[in-house]
């Protein structure tokens, strides 16, 4: 049984998700406390792929968007340069899981000024749709959505994987 909860402010985030990743040892996936960026492209790289598909792990996404030849700017570096280093661009299902949780997030969220809330606009994933496009999720209506073209700007959250 879990000792951590959905709306839990804990090691510098907000829990979205926790689960074992063994008998004793368990993880909690943590969503940023603030937006990261209110406007930032996927990548400055918009016409080859980044092999950044993944739908589950947003860290190797983010590595894969990063370490892309020709890059220097994109969401995922942004992520990747906020506060301890470990954040990262959340994946399709980790945006999904805030999503699925946004309003007990949110309630959380509200209680404390120096935090805010995820807005209903469009938020980027770290889930490549094509060399072009990369999948984003507009929070006003919940669905994912994947024809945004990479150099146009999308709010950005992180996330990180912590032991808990």
């Amino acid at each position: 049984m879990s000792l951590h909860y959905v709306g839990e402010v804990f090691s510098g985030g907000m829990v979205i998700h926790s689960y074992h990743v063994n008998e004793l040892d368990e993880e909690c996936i943590l969503v940023s406390l603030i937006d990261i960026s209110s406007g930032v492209s996927w990548s400055n790289v918009t016409d080859i792929s980044s092999s950044a598909t993944s739908i589950w792990d947003g860290f190797d996404n983010t590595e894969k968007i990063i370490n892309q030849s020709g890059h220097t700017t994109s969401a995922a570096k942004v992520v990747k340069n906020y506060d301890d280093g470990n954040w990262y661009l959340p994946s399709i299902k980790e945006i999904q899981m805030i999503n699925e949780n946004l309003w007990v997030i949110n309630q959380a969220l509200s209680k404390d000024i120096n935090y805010e809330e995820i807005l209903g606009e469009e938020y980027w994933t770290s889930t490549e749709y094509n060399q072009y496009n990369a999948y984003h999720i507009d929070f006003s209506g919940g669905w994912i959505q994947y024809s945004k073209n990479k150099n146009q700007t999308a709010r950005v959250r992180a996330v990180k994987k912590v032991p808990c």
